[in-house]
């Protein structure tokens, strides 16, 4: 459907909109943020969020995937610990590749390790079949 493959591009787009403004430095692992700036971090979808339906006229598939790209489908995610259930199919895919693009940019997780390392330690936090087609386009590059 073009619509919602235009949906997903925008809430992919802008799914980090919330931390724009956060002062926290990202381009590190976040095992190296501190107390202070992982609450920041953690509150992102949801500031986010808000920004965007400020601006109006954004489809609210568009603000869920925003919301929601931080969860993971067993409830482990945040800021809310949704589970699969309550989750927008189009946000679980934006936060399976958001898991895969942190080990990658911030994590410097080589590209051949990255989908191994997102298989054996998020494999109940993200479907595997998205695991597996992220894992395929990754070897595309």
């Amino acid at each position: 459907d073009p619509k919602q493959n235009q949906l997903l591009a925008l809430g992919a787009l802008l799914h980090d909109i919330g931390l724009n403004e956060s002062g926290i430095a990202l381009n590190r692992p976040r095992s190296d943020f501190s107390r202070e700036e992982l609450l920041i971090y953690k509150q992102h979808p949801t500031l986010g969020t808000q920004k965007v339906r400020e601006m109006k006229h954004f489809d609210n598939t568009v603000l869920k995937i925003i919301a929601q790209h931080e969860e993971h489908i067993d409830g482990s995610g945040f800021p809310t610990g949704a589970r699969e259930s309550e989750l927008d199919p189009l946000s679980i895919l934006v936060s399976s590749a958001n898991a895969l693009d942190r080990l990658l940019t911030f994590e410097k997780i080589p590209r051949h390790d990255a989908v191994k390392k997102l298989m054996i330690e998020q494999v109940g936090c993200h479907p595997l079949n998205q695991i597996q087609l992220l894992g395929e386009i990754v070897k595309g590059f």
